[in-house]
């Protein structure tokens, strides 16, 4: 991104070693102005107390609040990442999707709304 190498993986391991996350995907996307950022789609470890549909359906937006402190997150990635590598934006969702394969279904993440992020 902006001719800086960026690794999705190390990014999402950082990330699901942070308290209150459960399970993340790292996106770059391009933003309303061309822009590409890195959007962090993240799953509370508080997600047991909603009802969860088992793979099938939409992903649910989460609203972050009390449930994960973005900003201790980014103050942890930043001690393990560059500066690049932190995610430019935050949503909350109640499961990861997946295909019938059980690979990540980046498709069906739901866009990075910039009022949904945090």
């Amino acid at each position: 991104i902006r001719g800086m190498r960026v690794e999705l993986g190390e990014i999402e391991a950082g990330l699901q070693a942070c308290d209150g996350i459960a399970q993340a995907v790292v996106e770059a996307r391009k933003d309303e102005t061309g822009d590409t950022r890195l959007i962090a789609y993240v799953v509370p470890e508080n997600m047991d107390a909603l009802a969860q549909d088992g793979g099938v359906g939409c992903v649910r937006i989460v609203d972050l609040d009390g449930l994960v402190d973005i900003e201790t997150v980014r103050a942890n990635l930043r001690r393990s990442l560059p500066d690049h590598m932190v995610p430019a934006g935050f949503v909350g969702i109640d499961r990861i999707p997946l295909t019938s394969s059980g690979k990540v279904d980046r498709k069906g993440l739901p866009d990075a709304d910039v009022s949904l992020q945090r």
